[in-house]
């Protein structure tokens, strides 16, 4: 569960809020495969209560790998890579913005309850 602070100092917990996370490249990569849509675009699903256009997804995270080591789980979406929103990109879109640092990787996440995963699983044409 992710704990944030908000402007008055005070904490709370937030377990499917967007988050950051750094993952330093490893000797067999970064640690994790992605899985989604393969071309751009697509129907608003709502996630979370909240409405994104189809997101690529985390689908495999390699045990104690970098992914893991930085907080990675199994079915978070991805909403930015390196600085730029991935929201609605397609797979290789994104792929291309993972590789394009070959040592450190920056992501914004949002994971979301295994229900939900396996319901926007459901609905995705998806890419292995």
């Amino acid at each position: 569960m992710m704990t944030l602070q908000d402007e008055s100092g005070s904490t709370h917990n937030e377990p499917y809020a967007p988050h950051p996370v750094i993952i330093i490249k490893g000797p067999q990569g970064f640690g994790f495969n992605v899985r989604g849509q393969v071309d751009e675009g697509g129907q608003l699903k709502s996630i979370n209560g909240n409405l994104y256009p189809p997101l690529q997804h985390i689908s495999n995270v390699v045990p104690g790998g970098p992914a893991e080591d930085a907080g990675v789980l199994i079915g978070d979406r991805i909403l930015e890579v390196n600085g730029e929103n991935v929201e609605g990109e397609s797979h290789s879109r994104v792929i291309e913005l993972i590789k394009s640092n070959p040592e450190k990787l920056r992501m914004v996440l949002m994971s979301v309850p295994a229900k939900e995963n396996e319901r926007l699983d459901g609905e995705s044409k998806l890419i292995w």
